[in-house]
């Protein structure tokens, strides 16, 4: 019992020295990098390998952009589904592919898509982003007429 005391005693020592800074001087020091003032996320484990961010207005909670990294990789169909259970009557109107991404754009409902892939073969989608955000959309909709 006496060795068990002081292995919990040492681990616990050593589990509290492993980091010299708090929450809040992380929270002070990297403040200025968030990327807009006007947004706040959240990040979720979907489960063991997969991730998701979300991105909402602190205006008005809205959520503009989603985004979802798996691991092993999304196929096809999994796009498929992640599209229609995020997006009502999902339609594709705008397409550019670029080495290891593709951009999809529904003009519609005014949504922006992109497929990473985790090489230039293409072969497993890597992650998938999803947004409403105006700004974001107006900045990238000039991609849509590019010859690269």
């Amino acid at each position: 019992m006496r060795k068990l005391f002081f292995v919990l005693f040492f681990m616990s020592l050593n589990v509290y020295s492993q980091f010299k800074i708090d929450y809040a001087e992380i929270k002070l020091k990297y403040r200025n990098h968030d990327k807009n003032e006007n947004y706040f996320e959240v990040s979720k484990i979907i489960n063991q390998g997969e991730y998701a961010d979300f991105t909402f207005l602190k205006k008005d909670s809205s959520l503009v952009t989603i985004h979802l990294k798996k691991l092993e990789g999304y196929t096809e169909e999994d796009f498929k589904n992640i599209t229609n259970d995020f997006i009502v009557d999902y339609n594709s109107t705008m397409f550019k592919a670029w080495e290891n991404w593709n951009l999809y754009y529904d003009e519609k409902n005014k949504v922006l898509l992109i497929k990473i892939f985790n090489n230039h073969s293409k072969e497993k989608i890597e992650s998938i982003s999803i947004t409403n955000d105006s700004e974001y959309i107006n900045n990238m909709l000039p991609l849509f007429t590019t010859s690269h």
